[in-house]
Order: structure tokens, then sequence, then C-alpha cells
């Protein structure tokens, strides 16, 4: 067996696998800090009754660790990297996830947090056993460090690949093998950006193998049924995912391919809107956890609200007209961050970095997100949802309609105080800055499920807690 199939083989039929050996070796590596911190601090201290009283922080603990790995990437194949990078990843990682756990036990039941030395120990621990791992799965296991390895199968989509690739950032175009072309076109088949010619269909299974393929992307938009099968089967034994161009985009991307959208996926936006999860499912989970994080935003917001009127004057709320699900309109309320008045003489601008009509207050407040906390009461009404698409201004929505074909499907489902353009992307500066935030919104709408929401959910405290992605 060559190295190439062995490695496209392993990396795929394994990822799932890979990922959780790598979990329950962080699990264990928690397990051994929190006890190693627990013999440093509480020596005399039975380790049963130790634990009666600390175990519901220290559950938390691990869980924060382990979820912000996840939000770190560090459970994901990535380009090997410096050892001061890994170090400086994992220790950002380790902090962050105990703050979070610090900051929630201290919220909920002060009486369960640990002692600081405890914290320090165990964070102290943790980061050099995780260091450690990564290191070696860096150096000793190959597969931790591949990419998926793409290969593109067609004639005429080959045009179609041009527009995508020019969209993709270096990472994954790294990522991207070459083509086999389903028929033999006279004068050579060409492709305009670079990518080689690695065989033909006929020998289809020995590209695979000794490339290391585990993705083919179907280039044109209707393949021959005997052409497909002999796709299909060459992939099924080397365990290859096939999926069409636009599909394979967005699993590297994890954004939707704008420039490229056929009437099947124009029609799948609709219909994934108005899904059971979409309609119905989605509405019990936005009223639950608006119910339950409520009685923890309000004293945020009675601070706020203090802290906004002693340092400028005017109004603690800003409200503002926005376009909502199916171009319905209705006021957004937010804690003011700006100066009052802020646009009266110049109209609707974009936001700039270093934005000086932010007060310094507002400034904390956007940084934090603490300022998005009164849309709350929105999700409560049906006006929004807890994770969508940013409702905009219906000046710029009109703008956006004109220049951007699909702007206008963000609308087919309510739109969201946090979601996955905002996790991914900071406020807009320019319309540059609108036509990526809309390949992430759409990405979202077309793959929206419960795992996504979660995993937005996630994200959202990371940002919060790194104070990133804000003017």
């Amino acid at each position: 067996m060559s190295a190439g199939r062995q490695k496209g083989g392993w990396v795929h039929l394994n990822k799932s696998i890979f990922r959780l050996l790598i979990l329950l070796a962080d699990l264990a590596l928690a397990a051994l800090a929190i006890i190693g911190a627990k013999v440093l601090t509480s020596p005399v201290v039975p380790m049963s009754d130790w634990l009666l009283s600390v175990f519901p922080s220290t559950v938390l603990l691990v869980f924060s660790w382990v979820a912000v790995f996840y939000l770190q990437g560090l459970y994901y194949k990535a380009p090997a990297q410096s050892p001061l990078l890994v170090a400086y990843l994992v220790f950002r990682s380790v902090v962050l996830g105990s703050l979070a756990a610090i900051i929630l036990t201290y919220w909920v039941a002060p009486a369960w947090l640990a002692g600081r030395l405890f914290y320090l120990l165990s964070a102290l621990i943790m980061t050099v056993g995780t260091v450690g791992l990564r290191l070696w799965l860096q150096s000793g296991v190959p597969e931790y460090n591949s990419l998926p390895r793409v290969l593109f199968v067609g004639n005429t989509g080959l045009a179609r690949v041009s527009v995508l690739q020019r969209n993709l950032d270096d990472s994954c175009r790294s990522c991207l093998v070459g083509y086999v072309p389903t028929e033999t076109v006279p004068g050579g088949n060409h492709f305009t950006l670079g990518l080689p010619q690695v065989g033909n269909l006929d020998d289809l299974e020995q590209v695979i193998e000794e490339n290391g393929i585990s993705h083919i992307a179907l280039c044109d938009r209707a393949t021959a049924s005997a052409q497909l099968r002999k796709i299909l089967s060459a992939s099924a034994s080397h365990h290859v995912k096939v999926a069409t161009l636009q599909d394979v985009f967005m699993n590297l991307t994890e954004q939707a391919p704008l420039l490229e959208m056929d009437a099947e996926y124009d029609l799948q936006f609709g219909r994934n809107g108005r899904s059971f999860y979409a309609g119905r499912l989605k509405r019990l989970v936005d009223v639950g956890i608006s119910v339950t994080v409520l009685p923890f935003a309000l004293p945020l917001m009675g601070l706020a609200a203090a802290a906004i009127k002693l340092t400028s004057p005017g109004p603690v709320f800003y409200r503002q007209q926005r376009v909502g699900h199916d171009n319905s309109q209705f006021v957004l309320t937010k804690l003011r961050t700006m100066t009052t008045n802020a646009e009266k003489d110049t109209g609707a601008i974009w936001a700039t970095e270093d934005d000086p009509r932010v007060t310094p207050v507002g400034r904390i407040l956007r940084s934090t997100r603490v300022d998005e906390l009164p849309q709350l009461f929105s999700v409560l009404t049906g006006d929004m949802s807890v994770i969508g698409p940013r409702p905009e201004r219906p000046e710029f929505v009109d703008q956006f309609n004109k220049r951007m074909a699909m702007y206008n499907r963000r609308h087919c489902v309510r739109p969201g105080i946090t979601g996955w353009a905002q996790v991914n992307q900071g406020y807009d500066t320019c319309e540059e800055d609108v036509f990526r935030k809309l390949r992430y919104d759409l990405y979202y709408i077309y793959n929206m499920s419960f795992g996504l929401d979660f995993r937005i959910i996630l994200r959202t405290m990371l940002v919060m807690l790194q104070g990133r992605g804000a003017h």
C-alpha cells in the first residue's frame, strides 16, 4: 500500500475517532492536573472530602478547558506550527477556560470555588501537559497535520472552479491537488489557475491512491451516470467523499460560494428557513435561552446603564429601525455606545475602527457584547432569534439588494443577536465586509442545525471573553 493511500484513507476514515482520542487524552490530562493541584495545595485533606466540596467547579473547569480548545481549533487538523505558537495557543486557551469556569462558578455558587492557588497550579499543569501532547502529535503522528486533499473531476465546470478558487484563502488553496477530466477534449484540457491534470477518469483509483485524495469535487452541473458510477466506485474503496463543487467549497471554508449558487441551492435556502428546526424547535430554544439568561443579564444591564448615564449625556438605550424576517421591520434596542445624535449631520454611515463617535464606556460594552443584551426582549417578542443573520438598517438593505443578488436570502429566517457571521468577523466597515458576512450568513441558513447553533453560542462566549471583533 502506498503512502498516499495510507494517508488519505486513515485521515478520512478515522477523522472522528482521531478527534475523540485527542479529546480523551485531554480529559485524562485535565484529571491529572486537578489531582496534582489538589495534592500540592491540600495534601492532608482526604480526596473524597475535597471532591465533595468542589466537585461541580472542577467539572465546570474541565468542560471550559475542552470547550475553549475546541473553539481555538485544537481538535482540527492544521499545518504544523512552531512550538512557541503551540505553547501560546494552549496557554491562552487554558487561561480563557479557567477564567470562564471561575466566573460562572462565582456567579452560580461561590461556595464551590476552589482556592486561587489550586486554579493556578491546575492551569499550569494542564498547559504543560497539553503543549507536550500537541507537540508529540505534530512530530510523531503525520495524520495530525493533514489537511483535506481535493481533486476536481469534470470538463465543462472548470471555469466555475476558477471562480470559486479565487474566493479561497491560502490555506484552502493548498488543499487543491489537481483535476481529472471526464472526457478528452481535442487540443487538451486547460486549467487557468495552475492546477495540473493528474490523470484520467479510467485511472481515477490510482490517482486517488497516489495523491492521498480525501475529497472529490464534481465540477459539472450534470455528470453522466456511467461516469458517476466510475467516480463512486473508485472513491468508495478509499473512503473518499464525493460532493458537488458548492458542497466542497462550503466544507473547506464554512462559507457559501456566493458567486456560484445555482437554482437548486437557491431553493434550498428557502426550505431550510422553513424547516422543523428553524420554524418550531429553534423558537423554543430561543425562548428557553432568553428566560434563562435574562436574570443574569438584568444586573449587567443595570450597571451598564448607570455607567452610560454617569459618563455621557443622553438616553441609556439606542433604538433603530431594522429589517427582519420576511423583510418586515422592527425596532432594535441596544445600550447606547455612541454619543447622542452621532449621525445627525452625516446620516447613515459605516462604523470605523477607533470610531470617534464611540464613548469610552461604549467601547467596553461593544467589546464584551453587553450592549446587545436588551435584544433578549426582542427574542421573547419573536422579532429576533438568539442566533441568525445580523439585522440591518432599511437604507443599507435597499443598497445591498441592488448590488448583491443573494442578499435578500438572509431574511428567510429571523435575525439574530449573534450568528455565524458575527463570530467569524467583526463589525462591517465597508461593502467588502458585508459581502464576506453574507457568505457566512448563507452558509448558516443552508446548514442550520442545533449543533451549529451550539457551536456559535460557545464561540460567542469566547469572543466576549477575548473582547475581540468590536470597534
